[in-house]
């Protein structure tokens, strides 16, 4: 979908985990200490480096794009200030009326725990779970990888 928006429309998209946003937006809080990050996605498929950016800058870039992917909802939450940066992210993408796809591996109520009954239910309107209880590929996937070399 991401790549789709990206390449065929030339629309901004991303796909990035829960814990890439935190660090996103909290490496624009300090200039001495460059992230250890690859960087923030541009529209053009590259990356500016975090620190040239504002935390808003960040939230508007997220909040404002054609479709936002986020995976591992439920991993990384350690903090009440992770979850207020996220919320800010998805906050505005709710009042932006934009596309969000979250990607976890944790139930709905898991979910719903993590992310708090304010998020979780802009999250829940206009939306449609999909429960995908298929096993788990990664390990089919590195397997099939070795035999494509061999």
């Amino acid at each position: 979908m991401v790549l789709h928006l990206i390449d065929t429309l030339a629309t901004p998209a991303y796909m990035l985990s829960v814990r890439e946003i935190v660090r996103l937006l909290r490496s624009t809080w300090s200039k001495e200490n460059p992230p250890q990050t690859r960087g923030y996605p541009t529209e053009a498929g590259g990356y500016v480096m975090p620190q040239t950016l504002t935390e808003e800058m960040v939230i508007e870039r997220l909040g404002g794009a054609a479709l936002l992917v986020i995976d591992e909802i439920g991993v990384g939450f350690g903090s009440e200030a992770e979850l207020v940066q996220l919320f800010d992210v998805l906050d505005l993408r709710y009042r932006n009326e934009l596309p969000t796809v979250l990607l976890s591996n944790s139930q709905a109520s898991e979910i719903k725990h993590v992310l708090g009954d304010r998020l979780y239910d802009r999250l829940r309107e206009g939306s449609i779970a999909k429960a995908c209880t298929w096993p788990s590929y990664r390990g089919e996937f590195s397997r099939l990888q070795g035999q494509k070399a061999a």
